[in-house]
């Protein structure tokens, strides 16, 4: 069965209310509850805010993933050799060049105490010197933040930089960049 709700956009200031499905009120309400933290991240680190949100959007499906619950990593972000913080084993999926296509692969994922913890080891990780480029682009300019990204390899996914355009353009986050 299809739920179907009314939800105003950002505040309701221009009164426009929607009919939206479950899955899109998710999206909203992850919207308007990290888009405090994700502007916190464009202030002190320039990363855009409809980046940060459409990639939260996309890796967490807006935050009820397995990874994001158990373990508040919204970003999919790995352990790596180096981390030495907590962890948490999960199956994911992996392009697989060969194959050509998603493969589900058990991978080690690091776990947050807090979202806010995420969402700033996310923005330390784009600090890296492979993402440096990105940062010479304009904030508003998500769509070559978003080919960038995939560019440098942030994910596996060939449609990668694809989704995460397409989550900012139906949800008008570049709007949250303008301010």
């Amino acid at each position: 069965m299809l739920l179907l709700l009314l939800f105003c956009f950002y505040g309701c200031k221009n009164e426009k209310v929607e009919v939206l499905s479950l899955k899109e009120q998710q999206v909203y309400e992850y919207i308007q509850k990290y888009r405090f933290a994700a502007k916190a991240e464009l202030t002190k680190n320039g990363i855009p805010i409809s980046i940060k949100l459409a990639q939260g959007i996309l890796e967490s499906k807006s935050g009820r993933s397995e990874l994001a619950r158990k373990a508040n990593n919204h970003f999919g972000i790995k352990c790596g050799k180096n981390w030495k913080g907590g962890s948490y084993t999960i199956l994911s999926d992996e392009w697989d060049r060969k194959k050509g296509r998603m493969i589900a692969r058990k991978g080690c994922f690091r776990a947050y105490t807090t979202v806010d913890e995420c969402y700033n080891a996310h923005s330390n990780i784009l600090k890296h010197k492979r993402y440096k480029k990105l940062f010479e682009l304009d904030h508003r300019d998500y769509k070559n933040w978003a080919l960038g990204l995939q560019k440098l390899g942030y994910a596996t996914d060939p449609d990668y930089a694809k989704k995460v355009i397409i989550i900012i353009e139906r949800y008008r986050l570049y709007e949250l960049d303008r301010d």
